[in-house]
This record gives structure tokens, C-alpha cells and sequence, in this order.
């Protein structure tokens, strides 16, 4: 029995499949929020950015590097590192095809600073065997290194950087595995890690962090407090054997 096509599934009759994935994923997790600022960090193309403001959000776009800013007056496009941008303030963040060519120093000091924002995620990830990095495996460590309780592989940018996709003063990107990231951002905290499929390659995939605030909290802890009691199990009478 053949399964039914889906706008997911057909991808394939557009010239660049995976590229028309990720723009789908973004806009449907974009439409989980009431639109509102985004910060488009690592902007590169504007694509992205552009697509958010044809949905009803004000955006800036941000990149290290603006030669590929495209002419769009609806956007605010600011060339700077992000390392030295400051993040606060916005209803959404998002980090599309940024993530990986940063160092895990960096990565820890934009969950951190982002805390409390959603924030999306496109990403490689580090798998657990190398073997299964089928394009990037020239590239990236066999072994898996461990830094700061997190693991991962690195990713050796030196012959890329006349790429205007490549990382941004660091010759090596670390690479986290799945379960790295998600402990990254909870250590960040971020209460929530989401992962949302279908993966984008076989080791890229869209990530959503989101925390629940103080308002939010406290009606959660009246709610389940109110229901928990019935979600107790029942204690089991003691039988005869186990009785005195």
C-alpha cells in the first residue's frame, strides 16, 4: 500500500529539496508564536528573513558578514559579529545554519545570553558514529571529544574560509551530539528542547528552546496541583504473605 504524498514528502519537485525543507520548517515554527521582533542571527542570503517578514514579522537581520545582504527595505540588516551583538530584547531568535560553525565557547555564551527567548536552531549535529557523517566526514574529528561534560566532534573550517559560508574568526566549529545540545540548553536554562521533524539531512535537524516564564509556571504548578493527588497510584494492600 503506497502512503499518501504530503507538502513534506514532495519537496523533491522543487530544484533545491533540502533548502525548500528548511524554509518550510521555519515558517510553520514561526507560526506556533503571535508574530512579533526576530532576530535573524547569521542571516548570510536573507532568505530566511525575508520570509518572516512576508509573514507579518519585523525582523533584523544579522551577519559578520553582508556580502550577500539582499536589497530589502522591510528588513533592518546590521553587519556585525555575533559574538559582540547584543541579543536581548526580541520575541524569537533564530539560528539558521549559524550554529555549527561556532565554537563551543560561543555556543554556551548565545544560549546564555539568549535565555528566556525562544529560540530556533538548524543544525549539524555530531552522530555517535563517524562512519554516518556521509559529506563532512574529511572534515570533522573521528573521535568524539568531550569539553566541559559536553561531546561532540570538531569541525575543521582552515581551507573554507574564503567561503562566505564559512565560520567567522575560529578555524574549528564544534559539532555537538543530539544529546549535547539538549543539555546545553537546559544547562542554559532553557526549560523545553524540542527537536522537529523530518530531520533536514541525516545529521541536520531544526531544534526549538522555549522556557516557561513566571506567569506561565505558576499556573502550571495551580494546575497540577490541583490533579496530581488523582494521579497518585493507589498503595497495594499488603497480602497475607507479607503481612507481620
Amino acid at each position: 500500500m503506497s502512503r499518501p504524498m504530503t507538502w513534506v514528502s514532495s519537496t523533491d519537485r522543487f530544484r533545491v529539496p533540502t533548502g525548500t525543507l528548511r524554509m518550510a520548517l521555519f515558517i510553520e515554527i514561526l507560526q506556533r508564536f503571535p508574530p512579533g521582533h526576530l532576530l535573524d542571527l547569521g542571516t548570510g542570503h536573507g532568505i530566511f528573513a525575508r520570509l518572516a517578514a512576508d509573514i507579518g514579522w519585523k525582523v533584523t537581520a544579522m551577519d559578520a558578514r553582508e556580502t550577500r545582504f539582499p536589497n530589502d527595505s522591510r528588513i533592518q540588516w546590521v553587519h556585525e559579529d555575533v559574538r559582540n551583538f547584543d541579543i536581548a530584547g526580541y520575541d524569537v531568535i533564530s539560528c539558521l545554519g549559524l550554529w555549527y560553525h561556532l565554537t563551543l565557547d560561543d555556543q554556551l555564551d548565545i544560549a546564555k545570553r539568549a535565555q528566556g527567548t525562544p529560540l530556533v536552531i538548524d543544525t549539524h549535529f555530531a552522530k555517535l558514529n563517524w562512519q554516518d557523517h556521509l559529506k563532512s566526514r574529511k572534515v570533522l574529528s573521528r573521535r568524539l571529544v568531550k569539553d566541559r561534560g559536553y561531546e561532540g566532534r570538531l569541525y575543521n573550517e582552515t581551507d573554507l574560509q574564503d567561503r562566505n559560508t564559512a565560520s567567522f574568526h575560529n578555524l574549528d566549529s564544534f559539532w555537538p551530539t543530539e544529546q549535547s545540545l539538549r543539555q546545553l540548553l537546559q544547562d542554559a536554562g532553557y526549560d523545553i528542547i524540542e527537536d522537529v521533524r523530518p530531520d533536514v539531512t541525516h545529521d541536520r535537524r531544526f531544534f526549538v528552546a522555549n522556557s516557561i516564564d513566571q506567569i506561565r509556571g505558576e499556573r502550571l504548578d495551580e494546575l497540577i496541583g490541583k490533579y496530581m493527588p488523582l494521579a497518585e497510584p493507589t498503595p497495594t494492600p499488603a497480602s497475607s504473605a507479607d503481612a507481620g
